[in-house]
């Protein structure tokens, strides 16, 4: 398991939750389509091998699926940019969006309130007339899917994280997903463990938490602090 096509492949339960922020769920079989479409989507607007997405950080489905949609392509993510935006996409909560510049070409997509510029790409009302399979690619391990970590690095990290996890974990995501290990231990390993990732929202708790010393889950996992190295 090197990229995350590979990773989106595992053979979880269909109607296992693999996502949950607030009332929204979202089952394995339901988790892979969206994240399908996502690719599908992004490469409609522009994303291919090598090409950068820029991402605003939001506690939401869409920013997990925006990774992945990206990853599926051989997009890399960029968290949170400075200034104008010259990458090839632009991605993130309507009222987020609205407060940068791009340049270059620079496709924004916005989700939540819909856009008053209809130039702007509205995520919810497009994403669900696309594909929800994805074809084979060439991606390899070794591109960089956010920041220092390629897609092999970022999930063999996963796996060693997910070694502690069972399929009955639900793992609060209580650090920012702008930040790497947080990315790696809070999405990426419950997706290899086939547990489910959990986006709190209000007094919601999980079994296990990630990105912070001290939460109202009785255990903290490990996130990994650099990407590994080959042996």
């Amino acid at each position: 398991m090197n990229t995350v096509a590979d990773l989106l492949d595992l053979p979880h339960p269909d109607d296992d939750l693999a996502l949950r922020h607030g009332r929204r769920r979202y089952e394995y079989h339901r988790f892979r389509a969206t994240a399908f479409k996502t690719g599908n989507y992004l490469r409609y607007n522009g994303v291919g091998p090598h090409a950068t997405v820029s991402i605003l950080t939001d506690a939401a489905p869409e920013t997990i699926f925006g990774v992945l949609g990206a990853g599926l392509l051989g997009g890399h993510v960029r968290f949170a940019p400075d200034g104008a935006v010259e990458d090839a996409v632009l991605f993130g909560p309507t009222e987020k969006v609205d407060d940068y510049e791009v340049q270059g070409g620079c496709k924004r997509i916005a989700y939540g309130r819909k856009p008053e510029d209809p130039t702007w790409a509205y995520f919810e009302r497009e994403i669900w007339s696309e594909n929800p399979f994805f074809p084979e690619t060439d991606v390899a391990g070794d591109t960089t899917l956010v920041g220092e970590w390629s897609q092999e690095a970022a999930l063999r990290a996963a796996r060693d994280v997910a070694a502690d996890l069972s399929s009955d974990d639900v793992v609060a995501v209580r650090g920012s997903l702008e930040d790497s290990p947080t990315l790696v231990a809070g999405v990426l390993a419950p997706l290899v463990a086939g547990a489910t990732i959990l986006l709190p929202d209000d007094d919601q708790t999980g079994t296990v938490a990630v990105g912070t010393t001290d939460p109202p889950e009785n255990r903290v996992l490990d996130a990994p602090t650099r990407p590994p190295h080959h042996d």
